[in-house]
C-alpha cells in the first residue's frame, strides 16, 4: 500500500476514535425523520398483513412500529417516507415484480389498477408424505 495512503487511513481511524471517545464532533451526521407507519398504512388502506408483506418486514416487527413499542430505523425508514411522499413509485415498483415475491400483494391491493393477486400456494408435499412414509 502506498504510505500515503497508508497514512490518510491512519488518520481516519484516529478521527474514529477521537469522536468514539467524546474527544471531537463527527464531520456529519445523518438524522431520518420519524414516520408513523401506522398513519401511512392507513391512508393507503391496507391491511396489516398486506402492509408488512409490502414491506418486506414480518408483521410483527410493523405491529411493533405501529404500537410505540419500537421505532423503524435505517432502510425501513427511509422505505416508509418513500411510501408516505411517491407512493406512485411503490405501485410502479409493485408491478414490476414477480408475483411470487409478492405472496398476495399488488399495486391492485393498494387500490391501484394492475395485475391480480397471485394465487397462493402451499409448500410442495415431499415424495411420500401423503402416504405417511417419512424418509
Amino acid at each position: 500500500m502506498d504510505k500515503r495512503l497508508f497514512e490518510d487511513l491512519l488518520d481516519c481511524v484516529r478521527e474514529m476514535k477521537s469522536v468514539e471517545s467524546g474527544e471531537a464532533l463527527p464531520s456529519r451526521v445523518w438524522v431520518v425523520p420519524e414516520v408513523n407507519a401506522s398513519a401511512i398504512r392507513e391512508e393507503l388502506a391496507l391491511t396489516q398483513v398486506d402492509f408488512a408483506r409490502l414491506m418486506g418486514v414480518n408483521v410483527w416487527t410493523l405491529r411493533n412500529w405501529e404500537q410505540g413499542r419500537r421505532r423503524p430505523t435505517g432502510s425501513a425508514c427511509i422505505l416508509l417516507r418513500t411510501i408516505e411522499l411517491h407512493p406512485e413509485a411503490v405501485r410502479a415498483a409493485v408491478d414490476s415484480l414477480e408475483p411470487q415475491l409478492l405472496d398476495g400483494v399488488t399495486s391492485e391491493a393498494m387500490g391501484h389498477p394492475g395485475r391480480p393477486a397471485p394465487r397462493k400456494r402451499g409448500r410442495p408435499k415431499r415424495p411420500g408424505a401423503e402416504a405417511g412414509v417419512h424418509p
